[in-house]
């Protein structure tokens, strides 16, 4: 990590960035995972990744 990258709690607002992403086949394809094809799929997302968080088990890197 550089030194302006950080470590941030994932939030409700990452979630269309989140959809962005894991709404397109050639992300998901690799990435082995369903597609995702609405906002509130990508919402669980953040709150299964944000319960992570509080429990000090999943991280998200943020680059500056």
């Amino acid at each position: 990590m550089r030194n302006s990258d950080s470590l941030r709690e994932i939030s409700k607002d990452d979630a269309d960035s989140i959809f962005s992403y894991f709404s397109n086949e050639d992300v998901t394809r690799y990435y082995g995972q369903d597609t995702l094809t609405n906002i509130h799929q990508a919402e669980a997302f953040v709150d299964f990744f944000a319960n992570s968080y509080k429990e000090k088990r999943e991280y998200g890197g943020e680059l500056n």
